[in-house]
């Protein structure tokens, strides 16, 4: 009987384990994506309104990018803000099929266009 009492928790723990291992796999790769398009946008400061992205069906140089995000699974349309000041949020969010919830992985940050 205890034997089986930990059998069954070992096996509820491996669960728990593989469950939260596939997550951190998720926010690395949504990470490495906003990385990305940081680095576009950084470096074509003069272009930088063109990567505002409200969603899907929008002309935007960041619109590739977003075909890239919608390969995460559970993906939700990616959002680019671009204000006139420069300041920027890019937002990836993705959804765990295991659990129902929304993962929301987002980066402000402000790019000086007038180097």
């Amino acid at each position: 009987m205890i034997m089986t009492i930990g059998l069954l928790g070992n096996a509820a723990l491996q669960a728990q384990l593989s469950k939260e291992s596939a997550k951190s796999d998720d926010r690395v790769k949504a990470t490495n994506l906003a990385k990305i398009l940081y680095g576009q946008m950084v470096s074509d400061a003069s272009n930088l309104a063109n990567y505002a992205y409200p969603g899907s069906g929008t002309a935007s140089s960041a619109a590739s990018w977003a075909v890239e995000v919608k390969k995460l699974p559970g993906a939700i349309d990616p959002t680019v803000s671009v204000a006139a000041d420069g300041t920027c949020l890019i937002t990836i969010q993705w959804s765990m099929p295991q659990d129902n919830s929304v993962n929301t992985y987002s980066v402000p940050f402000k790019v000086d266009k007038t180097l």
